[in-house]
C-alpha cells in the first residue's frame, strides 16, 4: 500500500479485505518487486511499480491511485472500486508477466506488460472504475465511474486476452504479439454511453 489503507484477514490469514484511508494525503512511491502475487494500491501522488521476474502464472492487483479491493474466504478476487476520484497521480507501472488487473485512477499512467503468456488474462481500466466477479473468479461487471476526472493512459503489452475499458482523455493500447485464438473486448468511454460491461 502506497499511502494510508486499512487491511483486513481471515483467521486463517486469507487477505479479504484492502481500502485506501486518508485519500488526500500521500506522496510519490517507488516499490520495486521481483516475483510473487502483487497487490498493491498506491494511493496519491505520482507512483512508481515495477515487477520484473514474476511467473506467468501469477495474479497482480494493481490499483494506481485510490481504491477499495474485496476477496472471498478462499482469496478470489470478487471486487474492485475507486474512491475518491480526484485524488491521485500519474502512476507508472511495469509488469513482465503474469494476470494482470489493473485500475489506473486519475492522471496520466502507463502501463506496460513485457512477457505475457499468450493465454494471460488481463483486465485493465484507464480511469476510475469498478470491477466484479462472481465467487469462481469469472468476470461480470466492468464500469467506468466518472467522465470528467482521468487522463491520457498509455498500456503496451505483448500478449494475453485484454478486456480494456479506456475512460476520460487521449488512451493508447498496444498489443504487439497476441495470437489468433487472443479474445479482446476493448471499449472507449463517452458521455452518453456509461462505459459499462456486464454478464450473468
Amino acid at each position: 500500500m502506497g499511502d494510508n489503507a486499512l487491511l483486513g484477514w481471515t483467521n486463517d490469514g486469507v487477505l479479504i479485505s484492502a481500502e485506501s484511508l486518508a485519500t488526500d494525503t500521500g506522496s510519490d512511491d517507488t516499490v520495486t518487486v521481483n516475483a510473487g502475487n502483487v497487490t498493491w494500491i498506491g494511493g496519491v501522488g505520482n507512483d512508481t511499480l515495477e515487477i520484473d521476474d514474476a511467473a506467468q502464472g501469477s495474479e497482480h492487483v494493481l490499483m494506481g491511485d485510490n481504491a477499495q479491493l474485496g476477496w472471498t474466504d478462499d482469496g478470489v478476487l470478487v471486487s474492485a472500486e475507486s474512491l475518491a476520484f480526484d485524488e491521485g497521480g500519474n502512476d507508472t507501472v511495469t509488469v513482465n508477466a503474469g494476470n494482470v488487473t489493473w485500475i489506473g485512477g486519475v492522471g496520466n499512467d502507463t502501463l506496460e506488460i513485457d512477457d505475457a503468456a499468450q493465454g494471460s488474462e488481463h483486465v485493465l481500466m484507464g480511469d476510475n472504475a469498478q470491477l466484479g466477479w462472481k465467487d469462481d473468479g469469472v468476470l461480470v461487471s466492468a464500469e467506468s465511474l466518472v467522465f470528467d476526472e482521468g487522463g491520457n493512459d498509455t498500456v503496451t503489452m505483448n500478449a494475453g486476452n485484454v478486456t480494456w475499458v479506456g475512460g476520460v482523455g487521449d488512451d493508447s493500447l498496444t498489443i504487439t504479439a497476441a495470437d489468433q485464438d487472443s479474445q479482446h473486448v476493448l471499449m472507449v468511454t463517452t458521455p452518453s454511453w456509461a462505459g459499462r460491461m456486464t454478464a450473468c
